[in-house]
């Protein structure tokens, strides 16, 4: 059985590595930014794991302290070597579950040149089985146009304001960092 737990500190450091083989250097944040981000509060690191086996599977890394009651999926990964058994599908599930109390739950989907547009639609239809919605703003990630989806929760879908939650969470984790977003229209 697969349950969610949070990971600390020492758990992500561990598994940053992993991070840096899932992720597109250019949507990376740093490890001390996302260390400093745990321990403030302001990002919380899933881990879904195996009762029986006590193996870790999967991880999430969500962005959810922010003024408009949303969270933001940044990382979402199942351990290289547990792919394809339906583990990602699981642990989503569970993930939903643990931020059912958020107004909504937003993902990003960098779209980089050098992308399988195969892989672009993969991720989005993973996406969209959990309820995600486009949510149409005009949002870069290390340059490159990203997909913003959301699943409405509490709230309707965010595309009205999303030029404003998207900053709000990153302006927490990294202030140097800008996000280059802007308002619909």
């Amino acid at each position: 059985m697969l349950k969610l737990k949070k990971g600390s500190v020492r758990d992500l450091t561990k598994y940053y590595t992993l991070f840096e083989i899932d992720f597109d250097e250019r949507e990376l944040i740093g490890r001390l930014a996302l260390q400093k981000a745990l321990i403030n509060g302001n990002a919380e690191f899933y881990i879904a794991y195996d009762t029986d086996s006590r193996i870790d599977l999967a991880y999430a890394l969500v962005f959810g302290k922010n003024v408009y009651g949303y969270a933001l999926i940044k990382y979402f990964g199942v351990f290289p070597w547990y792919r394809g058994r339906g583990i990602g599908k699981d642990a989503m599930r569970l993930l939903i579950a643990q931020l059912a109390d958020k107004n909504g739950i937003i993902a990003e989907i960098p779209v980089f040149e050098e992308n399988d547009e195969a892989q672009i639609k993969k991720l989005t239809n993973f996406f969209s089985r959990f309820g995600f919605e486009p949510c149409p703003c005009d949002y870069r990630i290390g340059g490159a146009e990203t997909k913003v989806l959301c699943k409405p929760i509490k709230s309707s879908n965010a595309a009205g304001i999303m030029h404003r939650i998207i900053p709000d969470f990153y302006s927490r984790i990294t202030p140097s960092k800008q996000t280059d977003i802007k308002a619909p229209g």
